[in-house]
């Protein structure tokens, strides 16, 4: 089975430990990049690219390193 492109937002929250309402937030405010996509009704199905949000997570982690120098990498 291949790795899905596109999470749903209760993935989303799921995969960074935070509520549905947090990631909804997040993704209006435009730290978490969303898509569109074609859907019933004109309005479109919101879906995250599952790239995008493992780059964040890298981005994070290499943010927390540079900050904490002495930090145990363990």
């Amino acid at each position: 089975m291949s790795e899905k492109l596109f999470l749903r937002i209760p993935e989303v929250a799921d995969s960074l430990g935070v509520s549905r309402a947090t990631a909804y937030d997040l993704i209006a405010r435009g730290q978490i990049p969303s898509v569109r996509l074609d859907g019933r009704g004109g309005r479109g199905i919101l879906r995250v690219p599952a790239e995008a949000l493992r780059r964040i997570a890298a981005d994070a982690i290499k943010a927390t390193d540079s900050a904490n120098p002495e930090r145990d990498p363990r």
